[in-house]
């Protein structure tokens, strides 16, 4: 999917995994839809080819959940055939994070709300366990509950439903 928008590098990318992953998303959707409802198994055969082909997940040379496909390592990256370059503004954000290892999480939308990054998926996984720094702030703690505490996620959740 191109052109792509990615959150961290701005208004242009050739595949992000935050599109990538929701459209493979709303596939996964339409078709079970489809399934359930005894619906649309025309269409469904030509959603199933087209989620097929989306390749929502990668996984970078440092071992991390790429954000877009030319991500090569944290701060890095590189277009087919040309040298890897220095990501212009990678750190950027304030002097704070001037050179930091500052990143963004929607590359993680397959782990939560998405359904691509689970224990049925341990490389996958194991790639987004290495952003458990960043699931450290409030705006986060869905990402860290699903991706580090799945089993009390489940707990907390049937305690507020079933008040408990």
């Amino acid at each position: 999917m191109a052109p792509s928008v990615s959150a961290e590098q701005g208004p242009t990318a050739v595949g992000t995994a935050y599109d990538q992953s929701l459209v493979w998303e709303l596939y996964r959707m339409a078709i079970e839809a489809s399934e359930k409802l005894g619906v649309d198994a025309d269409l469904r055969t030509v959603w199933q080819d087209k989620q097929s082909q989306l390749n929502p997940i990668l996984i970078g040379q440092q071992g991390q959940v790429k954000e877009w496909y030319e991500e090569t390592t944290l701060g890095k990256a590189q277009a087919g055939s040309l040298p890897e370059e220095s990501i212009w503004n990678f750190g950027a954000g304030g002097s704070a994070n001037q050179g930091s290892v500052h990143r963004h999480t929607s590359q993680l939308v397959g782990l939560f709300p998405g359904t691509l990054i689970s224990k049925d998926t341990p490389e996958w996984m194991d790639a987004a366990k290495g952003y458990d720094v960043l699931l450290a702030s409030p705006r986060n703690r869905a990402l860290e509950a699903r991706l580090l505490r799945p089993h009390q996620l489940v707990v907390d959740l049937a305690r507020v439903n079933l008040r408990i």
